[in-house]
């Protein structure tokens, strides 16, 4: 019938867009996802976004959404930390639309291949990917918060400097600033109920080095402990904590 051959023919190109956005540095995903994007917000129900995710690879390949985000070239130089949260934020916007139109188990198994990749996960790879989790939050922190708070630790080095993977990359500044911006989303959407722990635990990190006393305390690691803290305070204000 027509409109089988309609489908098949949409499938097709769709797929085709997919492999394009495979085949891209970050400046051609952030224009990529942006298509994307449109294209859903002009659907209706779930069967395109479902065709959409399974073009992608999805969630599988969740970290090629942030691929290149800190250290792509943009214009023939590094990119500035204004390039990068600009890539990210396009591929934060995909992500939120996907979300509302996929099923919900589909939109479930997205956020949490995310999330795990984040928590097990160094080097730019990580960096890039932590970048997306503004992404899927609230939503991720309401079905997974365990998954969520798996990521603490991973955010938190990136966010202060302190992953030695990262700390002399080209793309560090661009990283922390990712980092940061996804610690305040994640203390932000935290389940009231486990703000404290969340606190207490974050206190056990980074408290002792605000606290002073400390010969071997660097400059950079006193700066990342206060942006870090910086970042925390602003998602409790977020919140009205």
């Amino acid at each position: 019938s027509a409109t089988s051959q309609d489908t098949e023919l949409s499938n097709v190109l769709l797929k085709r867009s997919a492999d394009v956005f495979q085949s891209q540095d970050a400046n051609g995903h952030k224009e990529s996802v942006l298509a994307f994007t449109d294209a859903l917000d002009r659907s209706s129900g779930t069967s395109f976004a479902v065709a959409t995710a399974k073009a992608l690879g999805l969630p599988s390949s969740v970290p090629q959404l942030a691929h290149g985000f800190t250290t792509d070239l943009y214009e023939g130089s590094l990119p500035s930390v204004e390039a990068i949260l600009q890539r990210a934020e396009a591929a934060r916007r995909f992500l939120r639309t996907l979300m509302r139109h996929l099923p919900a188990d589909q939109a479930k198994a997205v956020q949490r291949r995310l999330l795990e990749f984040v928590a097990l996960n160094s080097r730019e790879p990580l960096a890039n990917c932590i970048g997306l989790l503004p992404g899927i939050l609230p939503d991720a922190c309401v079905h997974s918060w365990t998954f969520c708070r798996k990521t603490m630790p991973a955010v938190c080095r990136c966010a202060s400097g302190a992953d030695p993977d990262l700390a002399n990359s080209p793309g560090a500044p661009g990283a922390e600033t990712l980092a940061l911006e996804a610690l305040e989303a994640l203390v932000e959407s935290c389940p009231k109920e486990e703000v404290s722990i969340l606190l207490e635990n974050f206190r056990d990190t980074f408290g002792r080095l605000l606290r002073g006393g400390h010969a071997a305390l660097s400059e950079k690691e006193g700066l990342g402990a206060a942006l870090c803290w910086a970042s925390v305070t602003a998602g409790l204000l977020r919140r009205g904590n």
